[in-house]
């Protein structure tokens, strides 16, 4: 007679679940670091600010919940100095960044955020 060696494989819902316990954890926030424009794509500060505007005119079209959009916009131009009104923002509206990252931003029942650079940070300078 042989033997069988097996290992017991987590339930579809204890996967959920400890993929769910990574993404409450919201203890600090994302760095934000600046970003590069592409080759002709330099844009003054007020078309930055335009481009802001219109991004978040027609966020709604991207889907997700608008009580989150409305946190995210809220928190994004917050000085360095605000990091504890920020968090808080953000951990009442239990949102997520499972990798530390604006990048990967999402809610508590896993959708994806996504939010362009110039959203997010002014650009580097060169």
């Amino acid at each position: 007679m042989g033997t069988c060696c097996s290992k017991r494989r987590e339930s579809s819902s204890t996967a959920r679940n400890s993929r769910d316990a990574n993404l409450l954890q919201t203890d600090q926030l994302p760095t934000f670091r600046g970003w590069a424009p592409s080759a002709g794509q330099d844009a003054s500060p007020a078309e930055l600010e335009r481009q802001r505007e219109i991004f978040w005119d027609t966020q709604p079209a991207y889907g997700g919940k608008q009580e989150i959009w409305d946190a995210l916009k809220s928190v994004l131009p917050l000085p360095v100095e605000d990091e504890g009104l920020a968090l808080a923002i953000l951990q009442a509206a239990e949102i997520k960044f499972p990798r530390g990252t604006w990048s990967d931003i999402y809610d508590t029942t896993g959708f994806k955020y996504e939010l362009p650079d110039f959203v997010i940070s002014d650009p580097t300078p060169k």
